[in-house]
């Protein structure tokens, strides 16, 4: 078996390096060995990370455990076809890697989201992990413009339905959220 763990990459205060040695041990534990364990860095269509920033980020002893690589939002040769997401037809798609992975777990910091409503680890999945189509579309006038698209709001919000079923259609199976005070630290 595969697994693959989606983390934010250093936009997002999410405390990874203290979140994905335990996921690690769990999925050694379940019988899925540090060599069949991917990292992906959920980078959208931001810029690449350095090796340097991976380690700040997760740790030294996690790069050095596993293989740890960026997604990549720009290259369609990367990309795996989800189909179209309600309720807007958002043309879905995530990394090959995520897709072709027998599990896929992600982290992620809960904090109000001025599109999702409350971000979190399927955002990482659904948005950091897709193709620049999806991000297009997702921040959109269609959306900005729909009344349901708000702060801290989840019922009746299709950013926050697309996002839920792009992680569904690329194998989210499950998320370790946090939510941080305002000095970073989990609570």
């Amino acid at each position: 078996a595969t697994a693959v763990i989606a983390v934010t990459d250093l936009t997002r205060a999410c405390p990874d390096a203290a979140l994905v040695p335990p996921l690690l041990d769990e999925l050694n534990r379940g019988g899925i060995a540090d060599e069949r364990i991917t990292i992906i860095v959920a980078v959208g269509i931001h810029r690449a990370t350095t090796d340097a920033e991976k380690r700040e980020k997760l740790g030294d002893g996690v790069v050095g455990r596993v293989r740890v690589v960026d997604s990549d939002g720009r290259d369609p040769s990367q990309w795996a076809d989800l189909g179209s997401i309600p309720p807007y037809g958002v043309p879905g798609s995530t990394q090959k890697l995520v897709k072709e992975a027998d599990l896929v777990v992600a982290t992620g910091i809960v904090e109000p989201h001025q599109y999702a409503g409350w971000s979190g680890g399927r955002k990482t999945v659904a948005i950091g992990c897709c193709g620049e189509p999806v991000i297009t579309a997702t921040h959109g006038m269609r959306f900005l413009e729909d009344p349901g698209v708000r702060l801290a709001k989840l019922e009746g919000n299709p950013f926050h339905e697309t996002v839920t079923e792009i992680a569904r259609r690329a194998g989210l199976r499950f998320c370790l959220n946090v939510v941080t005070d305002d000095r970073e630290r989990v609570v």
